[in-house]
């Protein structure tokens, strides 16, 4: 499982939204840690391609991690390579 970094303007790496997969120890099924996507003052917020580049990084997060029967009638929102 791999975490993956959303590519936003953050300076420093370690600031930058992230992405964990992990697995649920109750279920032993993948669940996702997100970090650093919270911005305390309007001058942090998030643009509009930023977001965009936070909607590409949570979709190759789900199908790098995933699987199709994971994805219970959501099917529909994410491609899949089968």
């Amino acid at each position: 499982m791999n975490k993956i970094i959303c590519n936003t303007n953050n300076l420093l790496e370690q600031t930058k939204p992230s992405i964990v997969p992990v697995e649920i120890p109750v279920t032993g099924k993948i669940g996702f840690c997100l970090y650093n996507f919270d911005v305390a003052e309007p001058v942090d917020a998030y643009s509009p391609a930023e977001l965009l580049q936070i909607r590409d990084s949570i979709e190759q997060a789900i199908n790098d991690n995933c699987k199709v029967s994971e994805m219970d009638g959501q099917m529909f929102l994410w491609n899949f390579n089968l």
